[in-house]
């Protein structure tokens, strides 16, 4: 009897997880699609509750500073990326948002800095290539100030 009882809470616990499984990727999803839908403050819920379940799901808190991100919320951005950064498949995208929070401050050598970091890891990384070749278009801009040609 003792031996039925732990087969049906095995297959019990392996229901769990799957379930569990299933749940962690279907909130990934609705996360995405609000976030695709620019309903930021959804996407940041849905990363809050899913990260109520599991703390460590780094990928939750990737989508939660990308939509801190664009509701201009760098503060709150930075502090989840710092934990996102845990997951090494995720470090690109990790740095080209901590280099747009930086270039969204102003604060461009910074910006340029991560940038750069993401794209060794990515050397495809859309972002960080878009952002940096503005950095760099600004910087080599005749009309950029304290370029030689830059007319007063």
């Amino acid at each position: 009897m003792m031996k039925k009882g732990f087969k049906i809470n095995f297959i019990n616990l392996g229901f769990i997880l799957l379930s569990f499984s299933h749940l962690k990727s279907q909130s990934i999803n609705e996360i995405e699609k609000s976030f695709g839908k620019k309903e930021y403050e959804r996407a940041i819920d849905l990363s809050t509750k899913l990260l109520l379940i599991n703390s460590e799901n780094y990928e939750a808190y990737l989508w939660r500073a990308k939509s801190y991100f664009h509701l201009g919320r760098c503060d709150k951005s930075f502090e989840d990326l710092n934990v996102a950064i845990k997951d090494s498949s995720l470090k690109s995208e990790v740095f080209a948002y901590v280099g747009s929070c930086f270039f969204k401050q102003n604060k461009q050598e910074q910006a340029l800095q991560y940038f750069e970091r993401s794209l060794l890891e990515d050397p495809n990384n859309e972002i960080s290539l878009y952002q940096r070749g503005y950095i760099f278009g600004q910087r080599h801009s005749p009309a950029a100030p304290g370029s030689r040609t830059h007319r007063r």
